[in-house]
């Protein structure tokens, strides 16, 4: 039988709420250490967005 987690994220823009969940599914769901690498987007980048699953 599979565990299942919910967990909810607040925050304020810009305080990497994006960043912690796609840490936490990398680390818990695929078993790989989380990245620290910025989006590889630079106009993402640039304009500070983020985005995934949060």
């Amino acid at each position: 039988m599979e565990k299942h987690i919910t967990v909810g994220v607040a925050g304020h823009v810009d305080h990497g709420k994006t960043s912690l969940v796609r840490c936490l599914t990398r680390y818990f769901l695929l078993k790989k250490e989380p990245s620290t690498e910025a989006s590889a987007e630079p106009e993402r980048q640039v304009r500070e967005l983020t985005y995934g699953p949060s």
